[in-house]
């Protein structure tokens, strides 16, 4: 299975600003654009500029460490005493270069001439409201997942979009993985004979979880909407056709917050074929399960989709099938990268836009009830 994605272009980077310095940020977000090879991070807004600047300054010691001596240095770096890796990492972010510029405000980041493109990383009922300004202020957006907390708000931020002539796309990852993209393109011309399911779970423990995870009215729901809206993601973008019925069983049982740490869904579409997504926030280790069946052809494709190494397995009704090994893939990195090519007028630049989020909150707020 190929890789379709265009490559980074060489030239002028795209300028990024970030809402959000901690959390996904420091750890995801930040990292991302430093290795694309297509970017420039410019600015952070963050309530400690100076934390962000200090998170900035390791994360581009690491990617100099992998520039200089590849994956093993960098691993090194990362996993090594962690009081004396610190330490380097910071003095390698300054042979990188100077440190974005951190802000408290937003207003402050949207001033800022560099910046063309503006990761929103903020709580998910803050999106509407940074990601309006950002557009409003005329740069792109990339709106982490899930796009608001409703599809009302989703739909104010489209029309902003719209209304700025800008480019606002929402952050599904796993839509880049090389692998899934071919898998898609197989499905689509047929080769697994007609879909009759699609099952995926996602496992993972978060047993202090910020204050907006635990509400609702911040979060939307925390393992139906802000974890499972990847799984949902898929299911849309995999089977395609209009959602006929929507059945979920949600539950709170093992954190005991507001919100849910238990999802189970069942997505039934038009043409027949039924999603059963599930998502855990109590379980350890983290782990990513997708299958997807056809009358012709299966797949099964444990983990990969989160980026790490693994494999993928097709088979047929009388043929046990062939396992391929997958490499890993720095998801987040692609996803800067495409978006730039996407701002730079690549017409075949991978992208997520706005109104496939909107469908992917029509099917949350199903589910919730709420």
């Amino acid at each position: 299975m190929t890789n379709d994605h265009p490559a980074a272009a060489v030239g002028k980077p795209v300028g990024w600003g970030l809402v959000g310095g901690s959390g996904f940020a420091a750890g995801g977000a930040i990292p991302a654009v430093l290795a694309a090879g297509n970017a420039r991070l410019c600015s952070i807004l963050s309530r400690d500029p100076g934390r962000a600047t200090r998170s900035a300054r390791r994360a581009s010691g690491f990617a100099l460490a992998r520039r200089l001596g590849g994956r093993r240095l960098e691993s090194r770096l990362r996993y090594g005493r962690v009081g004396r890796r610190l330490a380097l990492a910071r003095w390698l972010g300054h042979l990188g270069g100077p440190p974005p510029r951190a802000f408290d405000r937003l207003d402050a980041v949207l001033r800022d001439p560099d910046v063309e493109a503006v990761w929103v990383l903020s709580p998910p009922d803050l999106h509407p409201e940074h990601a309006i300004a950002a557009l409003e202020a005329g740069r792109h957006v990339l709106c982490e997942k899930p796009m608001a907390t409703t599809s009302a708000d989703a739909r104010r931020m489209a029309d902003a979009a719209a209304r700025s002539g800008r480019l606002l796309a929402v952050g599904y990852h796993m839509r880049q993985h090389p692998t899934a993209r071919a898998l898609r393109r197989a499905v689509e011309v047929g080769e697994f004979g007609a879909i009759e399911s699609l099952a995926a779970r996602l496992r993972f423990r978060h047993p202090d979880p910020s204050d907006w995870h635990r509400s609702k009215a911040r979060s939307g729901g925390w393992a139906v909407c802000e974890a499972g809206t990847h799984l949902i993601d898929l299911a849309l973008w995999f089977l395609g056709d209009a959602v006929e019925s929507v059945q979920a069983d949600l539950s709170s049982e093992h954190w005991g917050f507001e919100t849910d740490d238990h999802a189970v869904l069942s997505i039934r579409f038009e043409g027949g074929c039924v999603a059963r997504l599930e998502v855990e926030a109590g379980q350890m280790p983290p782990s990513l399960s997708f299958e997807l069946v056809g009358t012709d052809r299966r797949a099964s494709c444990p983990d990969i989709l989160l980026g790490p190494a693994g494999s993928i397995t097709v088979s047929a009704p009388d043929d046990p099938g062939e396992t391929t090994p997958v490499p890993a893939v720095d998801l987040h990195r692609l996803q800067v990268e495409q978006f730039g090519l996407a701002i730079r007028g690549d017409p075949d630049a991978v992208f997520v836009p706005a109104i496939e989020a909107i469908r992917n909150l029509e099917v949350i707020e199903r589910a919730r009830g709420w």
